[in-house]
């Protein structure tokens, strides 16, 4: 066995004007220290003429138990897999998009108890398979397989292979938002980002300490790397081109969005990608925290072809 190592491709990052100046990352977490604030953030008081209006996409099952949502949010519904059991009271987020309007959004996740355990199960036994390791604080070692490298890459690879099906369910959900009220790339692609940041951060104890995507959303609780994951797979099933992005100075991960945003991006294999924190709440797409700037070992850790 080996200790994780990183070999990944370096990033060049650019800088355009952005408005915050402060943000959120799992460093802070690390060190136990309080986290910075996002400082003050523009949010419309009134509909803007590019933005859609209050019109709403059709819930799912609500069902017994299902959280009540307050009048003036737009209820996205409850996304369910593989089948609605309405005796299961779903994972509930109530959301802030400041980029949008309206800006209050709840959307719900009820996944089966067979399933989750099935999902945990597959993690248990790949991590097994590789010879997985638990050491002190967050490191580990494995053995990656021949053809694998000593990053996580295969290891999201596995996820995202194995819950697939589990994280479209929730996709279909913002799917259904944007078909509505035909929203723009952009526009979608901030909605999910607003989502993400609003499940409440926690380190997991999972293996490789990185949770499954579809137990971020029905246990409501992931750290950086966990949400960036769910943050991809959400995007990559509504065709918005992403990778994942890490930094080993910074102790911490993000997506890369390919969509024409302000704000710090970096250029991969000739695209442009904007910065995606899925850790601090109402960070904009294209907002990188100053102090993760430099060093800058930002690497693509994880893209599909």
């Amino acid at each position: 066995m080996r200790a994780l190592e990183r070999h990944l491709r370096p990033v060049a990052l650019s800088v355009a004007l952005f408005a915050p100046t402060n943000g959120c990352d799992a460093f802070w977490d690390a060190l136990d220290l309080p986290r910075p604030g996002l400082g003050p953030l523009v949010r419309p008081s009134e509909p803007d003429t590019d933005s859609p209006g209050p019109a709403s996409s059709a819930p799912g099952k609500a069902g017994k138990g299902t959280p009540a949502v307050p009048r003036g949010v737009v209820d996205l519904g409850i996304a369910f897999y593989p089948d609605d059991d309405p005796k299961l009271v779903p994972a509930q987020i109530r959301f802030t998009a400041h980029a949008m309007w309206p800006s209050q959004y709840a959307v719900g996740y009820r996944l089966q108890r067979d399933e989750a355990a099935a999902v945990g199960d597959f993690y248990s036994r790949y991590a097994k398979s590789v010879a997985y390791e638990k050491l002190d604080g967050d490191r580990f070692r494995w053995a990656p397989p021949k053809g694998c490298p000593s990053d996580m890459s295969c290891v999201y690879a596995k996820l995202v292979e194995r819950t697939r099906d589990d994280v479209e369910a929730i996709t279909d959900r913002f799917r259904a938002r944007i078909k509505a009220n035909k929203l723009s790339s952009v526009q979608a692609a901030e909605l999910v980002l607003a989502y993400v940041q609003f499940i409440p951060y926690k380190l997991p104890k999972d293996p490789f300490g990185l949770k499954p995507s579809p137990l971020v959303a029905s246990q409501r609780q992931g750290d950086c790397d966990s949400k960036s994951l769910l943050y991809y797979m959400i995007l990559k099933g509504l065709g918005i081109d992403a990778v994942i992005v890490s930094s080993q100075a910074h102790a911490h991960t993000m997506t890369g969005v390919a969509l024409p945003v302000s704000g710090t991006s970096f250029s991969h294999d000739g695209h442009k990608y904007a910065f995606a924190e899925a850790t601090a709440e109402g960070a904009p797409l294209g907002y990188m925290n100053p102090q993760m700037k430099s060093p800058n070992d930002w690497r693509v850790e994880f893209e599909e072809p």
